[in-house]
């Protein structure tokens, strides 16, 4: 280890002089990673007092919008979850359940879809469908790109298969003998409602990873080779991340202690859990995953009967640093399913901006009354601009018996503006600064809303001091007295004061200072 100062690396936690990388795009307001928490000290008068804390502010998420039900040749038809959806060649894809199976289809505007005979699957007596699997549900629902992958495996997909053992004898129960499902279902219920009077065989309900394998999302292939010996059941999103050359997964933890880090001490949260919670687990082998760890758990802020069903996974659009996830809420208590937004800087550390829903459920009579599921269809950028996650919606609740004894769903986008996920919002008065950040542009661009009668107005700083010296001046001619207020709703404004925007003069990096009434800011550029 040297003993020079030129080789030590971080700072002493006064010191903010230093600027926070920038790639020079969005910067969105997802986290408190954005608010600088202030300065309690003393002065250049020799007075002790605050500067730069935030006032009057908080997260708030961005409730998103909700398109029509989709149309599927011409007509709103009862469909089954989306598995995955794509742009490629200017045309909409989309992989999703119908009649038990993984179905395709495509379309010009995201709206209106067509479904193609594509001639692979028998189904009824003919080849004429859509259909690209045989089966569906938990076997095949997470779909994505490997390019690391020969051509006949560029795409890979990952599923759950379960069954009922016999657990004397290992294996599953009716497998190769003469007993009917419902025979199994009887032995089940009666396990667990007679408890010692039982003389039945001894059941229990195991799951499996497995894998598939296609060169164009199409025609699959299922892998030979079992890809865990665990479950993933419910929500289950996939990636492969080039810069590190691992396959992950956002999925559900059940029951068996994480197999990837060293941790302290002797415990194992997801070996012995309950509320059903999503845990990450990476390989460099898609056919060999270890057990995933816990990261995103309710916890002491959530009301106490909601569960975790999954996560819709996805990567900040143009960035390689932030990740978000629609998580799927199971409310107990209720039965219903919504989904509220996640964030994270790393994959393995999340926060949730606010503990209510970004997608809700629909009013009395909507399609979507009884839940929605943004099961892992990622997100696209819609004909208009805005971004969207297509997701679920059911008239029925989840335990709830339903007429055709499954459970059928119209399938919708959540829609938001771009980078509106979550903003900082001041509800009347308030103020806040964003930490130092390296300058790439000449002028400063904000993404914001505000109400009738609300303002925003901007103030440049060269950085934000230390705790020593916390009362540093404003840039000249940036400060909020010749601040141009900005007001009304756009997605790229403009930053000006007395009319000119040039931030040149700040140096290399700054900071922000902002005044707020009745708005609410979602992502700056500078």
């Amino acid at each position: 280890m040297s003993n020079t100062w030129e080789q030590t690396r971080g700072y002493y936690p006064g010191d903010w002089v230093r600027p926070r990388p920038n790639g020079g795009g969005w910067q969105p307001l997802i986290d408190l990673n954005e608010v600088f928490p202030g300065h309690r000290a003393i002065d250049r008068s020799g007075a002790f007092e605050l500067y730069d804390a935030p006032a009057g502010i908080r997260l708030a998420i961005e409730e998103a919008g909700k398109s029509p039900p989709l149309e599927f040749d011409g007509a709103v038809e009862a469909q089954g979850n989306p598995v995955r959806v794509w742009q490629a060649d200017g045309v909409y894809h989309l992989l999703y359940y119908q009649a038990g199976r993984v179905a395709y289809a495509r379309s010009e505007d995201g709206q209106r879809w067509t479904r193609p005979p594509l001639g692979i699957i028998d189904y009824n007596g003919s080849r004429a469908n859509n259909l690209v699997t045989d089966v569906g549900g938990d076997l095949l629902k997470a779909v994505f790109e490997d390019p690391t992958a020969p051509p006949q495996e560029r795409f890979k997909g990952m599923g759950c298969e379960g069954a009922m053992i016999n657990s004397a004898t290992g294996e599953v129960v009716n497998e190769g003998e003469a007993i009917t499902a419902e025979e199994v279902q009887r032995w089940w219920a009666e396990q667990e409602y007679l408890g010692p009077d039982y003389s039945g065989p001894r059941l229990v309900l195991k799951g499996r990873v497995i894998g598939w394998t296609s060169p164009d999302r199409i025609h699959w292939t299922r892998s030979e080779r079992i890809l865990a010996n665990f479950p993933m059941d419910g929500g289950l999103a996939v990636r492969y991340d080039e810069g590190s050359g691992y396959y992950y997964a956002f999925c559900r933890v059940q029951g068996v202690a994480q197999e990837q880090f060293d941790l302290i001490g002797s415990g194992a949260p997801e070996a012995g859990i309950f509320h059903r919670a999503i845990g990450l687990t990476r390989t460099r082998d898609f056919y060999n995953w270890p057990a995933p760890k816990l990261v995103l758990f309710p916890d002491g802020q959530d009301d106490p009967d909601i569960s975790f069903y999954g996560g819709d996974y996805f990567p900040y659009p143009e960035r390689d640093d932030l990740h978000c996830m629609l998580v799927q809420v199971y409310h107990h208590a209720t039965d219903h399913v919504d989904s509220q937004m996640a964030c994270s800087r790393d994959g393995l550390m999340w926060q949730r901006p606010e503990r209510k829903a970004i997608i809700p459920v629909g009013g009395p009579g909507a399609v979507d009354e009884a839940m929605v599921y943004s099961w892992g269809s990622g997100l696209a950028t819609l004909p208009d601009g805005a971004w969207g996650s297509l997701y679920g919606g059911f008239r029925t609740l989840h335990n709830e018996p339903s007429e055709d004894g499954g459970h059928a769903c119209t399938l919708q986008w959540a829609t938001w503006q771009p980078h509106r996920f979550c903003g900082v919002e001041a509800v009347r008065e308030g103020r806040m600064t964003i930490p130092t950040i390296a300058r790439r542009a000449d002028q400063l661009r904000l993404n914001y809303r505000c109400k009738p009668g609300g303002w925003i107005k901007v103030e440049i700083l060269r950085l934000i001091p230390s705790r020593i010296h916390p009362d540093v001046d404003p840039v000249a001619g940036l400060t909020f007295a010749q601040s141009d207020p900005l007001t009304g709703d756009s997605t790229d404004q403009l930053v000006t004061w007395n009319g000119r925007s040039d931030i040149a003069g700040a140096g290399a990096m700054l900071a922000i200072r902002l005044q707020m009434f009745r708005a609410k800011l979602f992502a700056y550029q500078v």
